[in-house]
């Protein structure tokens, strides 16, 4: 919403003068995926659309989630932002990042490659937590 919360009708009059409008928020545009890329694809994104990341064969996800929500962070923001923020991009599976390929995350959990051992990393839902998402709520 942009322009004050409330009005107050004085001596006959909208103090203050302007109103106020919703308008729906934009996030910022999003970088090119190199070897995958991302759907849908669209020239402006506002709050509450969700984007999902995927890569091409032999190519991993390297970054914080394979999917991303444009949303409103509230005044005086007048962007939206993405949550979280873009991944990374995808990197070319090798025999030291084929952790994921074993599924090592459960219950739901999203597995995502990293470089450094233990060469993954678990994106739990809400029904677990822990390293491999083992762990119930």
């Amino acid at each position: 919403m942009f322009g004050p919360a409330q009005q107050v009708c004085e001596r006959g009059n909208w103090n203050p003068v302007a109103s106020p409008a919703c308008v729906q928020l934009a996030c910022p545009p999003l970088r090119p995926v190199t070897d995958g890329g991302f759907a849908p694809i669209d020239f402006q994104y506002s709050t509450g659309e969700v984007v999902n990341y995927f890569c091409d064969g032999g190519f991993s996800l390297f970054g914080s989630s394979t999917s991303i929500n444009c949303i409103d962070t509230g005044p005086p923001s007048v962007m939206g932002v993405w949550d979280p923020p873009e991944p990374a991009g995808c990197t070319l599976i090798s025999p030291t990042n084929t952790a994921c390929l074993s599924f090592p995350c459960l219950n739901g959990g999203t597995c995502l490659h990293k470089p450094a051992p233990p060469f993954f990393e678990c994106v739990c839902t809400s029904a677990a937590t822990g390293p491999t998402c083992s762990i119930p709520p």
